[in-house]
């Protein structure tokens, strides 16, 4: 029985053993793959904004100007190009860059346009909303990027993952532009675009790439704040304001250093034992910093191996019993033999 026992302790352990290796080896190769998807999307915008915004400064610093109309089709074409990018706007506080029929667009002195592509990835769509605020005020990566120019380059700059609305409903993205300036070099406006975050979440979060019961996957900002997680509740809370555990100072401090890591003694918020992968990931030109975090319930990836127990258990106790009862049986037997042999001699 004491052998049955050791038996059984050394062989789950080392099934256990195996079991966490290959559950480690799978998280960190998923979290590496769900990276690719997202490093592409957020590399979209940033692609668009730097080929939009030097095609337009070369038309000024050539011309003196761009056309207003040669500027709106420009921007709605690179628009209607993209897959995943759905809003595009042009802030151009220096009016004397643009030529043409300008007034009919102008408000408060400056030009504020937002496009809107209602069909990503498809011909067509693209709907105008003039802004009758100041877009420098409403939106922050505007002061934000005149703030940082330095010596007239057109150099990419990322906002804050917020709520952004334009006046086509409220959506959670994130806006990036390009500083555009005059013939003289001096600043003159920014040509941005916002990219929505709801088809990525849709993406990230897709029961169908579980790999275990519970996993998790999630966006994370580099100061460690959600911007993609199953409970809407999270969405922009840090994870350590949202998770208590002290389990989460390694993979904050992996999050905001940029740094990949794997650990096995992560406690999510509902107070799981997980598996935790993070991979961190930078846009084009280290432009923005980004980490996807993945987690596993310890008790889904050691299921098989509890069910391989109770399967060892079970056929452990069938065979005592079997065993017990041919020893019943045998010793039955010979004893009511020798009783009835000793009882044969006393006649």
């Amino acid at each position: 029985m004491v052998s049955l026992v050791f038996m059984i302790a050394i062989i789950s352990w080392k099934v256990s053993q195996n079991m966490e290796k290959e559950a480690e080896i799978a998280l960190d190769i998923a979290s590496k793959r769900y990276v690719n998807y997202m490093q592409s999307t957020l590399n979209e915008p940033f692609l668009l904004s730097k080929a939009l915004g030097a095609s337009i400064q070369q038309v000024i610093n050539d011309n003196g100007s761009i056309d207003i109309n040669v500027l709106e089709n420009l921007t709605k074409k690179t628009l209607d190009s993209s897959m995943h990018t759905t809003y595009a706007f042009l802030y151009i506080k220096d009016l004397s860059v643009l030529s043409g029929n300008k007034e009919k667009d102008i408000r408060n002195g400056n030009l504020s346009i937002v496009y809107n592509d209602s069909t990503p990835g498809i011909d067509g769509g693209i709907k105008t909303f003039i802004q009758n605020k100041n877009m420098y005020n409403s939106i922050p990566v505007i002061s934000k990027i005149e703030n940082n120019v330095h010596n007239g380059e057109q150099k990419i700059t990322f906002g804050s993952v917020k709520h952004l609305d334009y006046g086509n409903g409220e959506f959670l993205g994130i806006n990036l532009g390009m500083p555009i300036f005059n013939q003289k070099g001096d600043f003159a406006g920014v040509i941005g675009f916002s990219l929505e975050l709801s088809q990525m979440s849709k993406a990230l979060l897709d029961p169908s790439l579980n790999f275990h019961e519970g996993d998790l996957r999630l966006l994370l900002t580099d100061d460690g704040t959600f911007v993609i997680h199953k409970n809407p509740k999270a969405i922009l809370k840090k994870i350590n304001e949202y998770n208590h555990s002290p389990s989460v100072a390694p993979i904050l401090s992996a999050i905001k250093e940029h740094r990949d890591i794997l650990i096995n003694n992560f406690y999510t918020a509902t107070g799981l034992t997980s598996y935790a992968s993070v991979s961190s990931f930078s846009t084009l030109e280290n432009s923005s910093h980004w980490s996807i975090l993945v987690t596993t319930p310890r008790t889904s990836v050691l299921a098989p191996l509890y069910h391989l127990q109770l399967i060892i258990v079970a056929v452990v106790v069938i065979f005592l019993i079997i065993i017990s009862a041919i020893v019943y049986m045998c010793i039955k037997y010979m004893v009511s033999a020798k009783i009835n042999s000793i009882f044969k001699s006393l006649q």
